[in-house]
This record gives C-alpha cells, sequence and structure tokens, in this order.
C-alpha cells in the first residue's frame, strides 16, 4: 500500500522494446526486467529530457517520485530532482548513468527539449535546450540564448550561445527538426496552450 493513501504505487522497473510486425501489429520484449541489478544501481527518472540517435538512448535529468521510484515512495508526495545522463545502449543492452559537466544545467534538468541530429560529427550531436531547473517550488527556466551540445562520440558536453530571435523561455513544449539539401539542419520548436472554450 502506497504511504499516499490511495495513490498508485510505483510501475514495476524495467525496460520493452517494440517490434512492428508490418501488419499494424508488433511484439513486446522484456529487455530489461524489474529483478535485474541494474535497478540497484539506477533511478528511474521522472520529466527527464529524453532522445535517439546513433545506436544509444538517452535520458537527461528528471526526478524521482513515488509513482517512478520504489526508493522514493518513503518520501510521500515529494519530487526529487535527479542530475546526471541516462544512457542505454540499443546493441549491448548495456545501462548506464554518467555524471554532466560543461554544461550550464550540470544534468539537474526537467521537461526541456533534446533532439538528435545525425549530421554533423562522427556520431551526430545531441542538443538540449529549454526546460526547468528544479530549485525550488517556482519555475527556474533555460532561456533559448544558449543550447546545450552533447557529442556521444567524445562524451564531451558544450554550451553555444545563439543568436536571432530567441523563443521565450519554456517547458513542456515540442521539438523537431529536418536536414535540408544544402548541409543545415532546421529545428523546429512549439508549445501548445489550453484556452477554455466559450
Amino acid at each position: 500500500m502506497s504511504s499516499l493513501g490511495n495513490a498508485p504505487q510505483a510501475y514495476p522497473l524495467g525496460i520493452w522494446s517494440f517490434t512492428p510486425d508490418g501488419k499494424g501489429g508488433g511484439i513486446w520484449n522484456d529487455t530489461i526486467n524489474s529483478k535485474s541489478s541494474f535497478w540497484t544501481q539506477i533511478t528511474r527518472p521522472y520529466n527527464g529530457l529524453m532522445a535517439f540517435g546513433a545506436g544509444v538512448g538517452y535520458v537527461l535529468g528528471g526526478a524521482s517520485t513515488y509513482q517512478t521510484s520504489p526508493e522514493t515512495e518513503s518520501l510521500g508526495g515529494k519530487i526529487v530532482p535527479l542530475g546526471g545522463l541516462m544512457k542505454f545502449d540499443m546493441t549491448s543492452k548495456d545501462l548506464s548513468n554518467s555524471t554532466v559537466t560543461g554544461t550550464r544545467s550540470t544534468g539537474k534538468i526537467q521537461i526541456g527539449g533534446m533532439h538528435y541530429i545525425p549530421s554533423f560529427g562522427p556520431k551526430g550531436l545531441f542538443i538540449v535546450m529549454g526546460g526547468d531547473q528544479p530549485t525550488g517550488i517556482n519555475d527556474d527556466l533555460f532561456d533559448f540564448n544558449t543550447v546545450s551540445i552533447l557529442d556521444p562520440d567524445s562524451g564531451q558536453w558544450y554550451d553555444q550561445i545563439t543568436t536571432g530571435n530567441a523563443p521565450q523561455p519554456r517547458k513542456e513544449f515540442c521539438v523537431a527538426g529536418v536536414e535540408s539539401n544544402n548541409h543545415t539542419y532546421e529545428m523546429y520548436v512549439c508549445r501548445l496552450t489550453h484556452q477554455s472554450l466559450t
């Protein structure tokens, strides 16, 4: 029973894969199950920034809550910020967590955008933008005048100053990108707002 009364308990830990069958369905597989020793070393994050590319998936920052991590359940309804970068290798099925240095967020970031750009560098680049730094009960949003860049080939992080008419600081937004035919790459940021109908 959860310490929060009738609130649901944490979902079982695990990583699943889905293989489409080409007929509109597919098969789910339990890639790393809840009994794996992985989960004694890594806390499953909530609200982290996620992206996939070059055969790996990343989750940056996020938080732990009683619904995502059994060890956080004893803290009641608290949300505990997490730092670091979780990496899952799609080929070896290895899961690891590393410290983030060289970027303004130092890995402590939530509900921002992370996007993979395949066309720059030996293994592409991961771009991090926007989001919220969990420093208290109020939002402490990252502006778009700087983006953070991860080079997966070297594992190095960099902060890059941007120019032009940057979007206002925000969280919970969508980011998408497309490569052009003149060796550039365009990324698009949007945020939907909820409006009441009258």
